[in-house]
């Protein structure tokens, strides 16, 4: 019995070397040269640059950088008056659009009023220039319009003259943004007689300088 068993265990150890291995030759070598799956990274991704981005069509505004700090330059320029005294108001009025200066724009229910129905304010309501504030029926025909720049800043423009010949022989800020009659339902300060009397005996004295 012991004999059968050495037998048995001989040719077990000779199998192997009768009849090799089953694997292909190949197949050790093509699974050393395969390439290792590449596993994702979990480092941090490196910082970005801090360069501006500059929006498209603006000239002033920076959007903000790559890092994400908003950066918004709110700066308005300051609106310039141009030099629009003595001449007629439709030139004039195109001088101050060209330079920023946006007229207002009153309810067409103002049209109806007093202060429009006045002396050359329905020639010049109808014109379109709704930022016509109000008219004096007499003396030298004066009107008050309203302009305004981006930071709300209050341009006032006088004009003397009647209809297409009204032409401006005043232009100032009105530092309080006070309005005009039109506004004063609202509580804005009323435009006074001594006003009026002001602006006719400053029209009288450019006429009289032009003589």
């Amino acid at each position: 019995m012991a004999g059968i068993i050495s037998a048995v265990a001989a040719v077990l150890a000779l199998y192997p070397m009768m009849f090799g291995d089953k694997r292909s030759a190949a197949e050790p070598i093509a699974q050393e040269s395969a390439s290792p799956v590449a596993k994702p990274s979990l480092a941090p991704a490196p910082a970005p640059s801090t360069q501006f981005i500059q929006e498209a069509g603006s000239r002033g505004t920076q959007i903000g950088t790559v890092e994400g700090n908003v950066i918004v330059n709110q700066t308005v320029k300051e609106q310039e008056i141009p030099p629009i005294r003595d001449k007629r108001y439709t030139v004039a009025r195109a001088e101050l659009i060209e330079h920023g200066w946006i007229p207002q724009t009153n309810h067409w229910a103002h049209a109806d009023t007093v202060e429009v129905q006045s002396g050359s304010g329905p020639y010049l309501w109808g014109q379109g220039f709704h930022e016509l504030d109000y008219c004096s029926g007499t003396g030298y025909a004066l009107c008050r319009l309203e302009f305004n720049d981006p930071k709300g800043n209050l341009l006032v423009v006088i004009t003397a003259g009647e209809d297409e010949h009204a032409t401006v022989f005043r232009v100032y800020l009105n530092p309080k943004n006070e309005k005009g009659a039109y506004v004063e339902t609202l509580g804005a300060k009323p435009i006074t007689l001594e006003d009026m009397q002001r602006y006719a005996d400053e029209a009288r004295k450019a006429a009289e300088q032009k003589k």
